[in-house]
């Protein structure tokens, strides 16, 4: 069984965060600047309509931050013993002790496999 050994699973965190908050921010401050550093009035209600624009395009939706982590199954020999005569079944060989034993088991662990944690920088947008 050599598959059993080579199970992993990944378990992600994601973290949604809204757009507009940090769209109408940059915004805030777009117009801001353009008021304080733009003398020329169309200039600058050409920049604070830029910033306005832009703003509509970036308000909607969601950011996702994910972070997802590599786990693997501790799997041996003794480890495949224990499965095998004690908790393993198949259609002719059903067991209530075997399932009971099976759901109560703490053999079953998982490692940590540090180097292939990945986190992911990428800001991937959802539209409402």
């Amino acid at each position: 069984m050599e598959l059993i050994g080579n199970t992993f699973v990944v378990v992600s965190n994601f973290k949604f965060v809204s757009n507009e908050p940090a769209a109408a921010l940059i915004r805030d401050q777009a117009t801001k600047k353009a008021q304080m550093f733009i003398k020329d009035a169309e200039i600058q209600q050409a920049a604070i309509e830029v910033a306005e624009t832009a703003y509509q395009a970036a308000k909607d939706g969601y950011s996702v931050w994910t972070n997802s982590f590599l786990f693997k199954l501790i799997w041996n020999d003794s480890i495949e013993a224990v499965f095998y005569n004690d908790l393993w079944m198949d259609k002719g060989n059903m067991s209530d002790a075997r399932k009971t034993a099976f759901d109560n088991s703490t053999m079953f662990k998982m490692e940590w496999e540090l180097p292939h944690t990945i986190p992911d920088s990428t800001w991937p947008q959802m539209q409402q």
